[in-house]
């Protein structure tokens, strides 16, 4: 390694291949990848995203080829030359935000949007409350019956008296459900069979009481 300390330094000769000169550029392009002199990659990425954003229209109309398409024309468009221009998209703020700008777009394509959801299910109706006992539903009414909004305009005896006739009918229609609804009574149960068959004598023999009992005895 030669280390020059010289203020002013001399230009060197111009390279030559086979004794043709050749002219230093800044920059030049090799198979789809801008090289410039100071080995800075801002150019390649700029001229990648474009082809890749001109080529994403192809994207928006073939939505249904999803991936296959993806894969096929746009993202051999975005890893060509990865290796050397990563450093460079990682590094530097701007580009890393064009870059990822361009992914979220393309992911924000291709992704399948999630399925709707089903209607919700109606709520299921409560069940049915149980009749109440015919006393309590007679204590409910009572109840509730001298609070009305309007009782202080009746009497005591105006109050005994509707009282007094909302109880009886109340009390006969609930007795006349109750006795209608009420199910009839269940015969006698008849009594069960003799393991040893009828005590009756059967017609044309001659059989004894004493005989059938010594016989159950044994």
């Amino acid at each position: 390694m030669i280390v020059d300390f010289r203020k002013s330094t001399v230009p060197p000769p111009p390279p030559s291949v086979m004794d043709s000169p050749i002219t230093s550029v800044e920059s030049f392009r090799f198979l789809g990848t801008t090289i410039t002199q100071d080995l800075k990659w801002e150019p390649t990425i700029s001229s990648l995203i474009k082809k890749a954003q001109q080529r994403m229209y192809f994207l928006r109309q073939l939505r249904k080829a999803k991936l296959q398409f993806y894969t096929a024309i746009i993202e051999s468009i975005l890893t060509s030359s990865i290796t050397s221009s990563i450093t460079s998209s990682i590094t530097s703020s701007i580009t890393c935000s064009i870059t990822s700008s361009i992914t979220s777009s393309i992911t924000s394509i291709t992704s399948s949007s999630p399925p709707p959801s089903p209607p919700p299910s109606p709520a299921p109706s409560p069940p049915p409350s149980p009749p109440s006992p015919p006393h309590l539903l007679l204590h409910h009414l009572l109840h509730h019956l001298l609070h009305h909004l309007l009782h202080h305009l009746i009497t005591s005896s105006t109050t005994s008296s509707i009282t007094s006739s909302i109880t009886s009918s109340i009390t006969s229609s609930i007795t006349s459900s109750i006795t209608s609804s009420s199910p009839p009574p269940s015969p006698p149960p008849s009594p069960p069979p003799s393991p040893c068959g009828s005590l009756e004598p059967q017609s044309g023999t001659n059989r004894d009481y004493s005989a059938l009992w010594s016989l159950q005895r044994k």
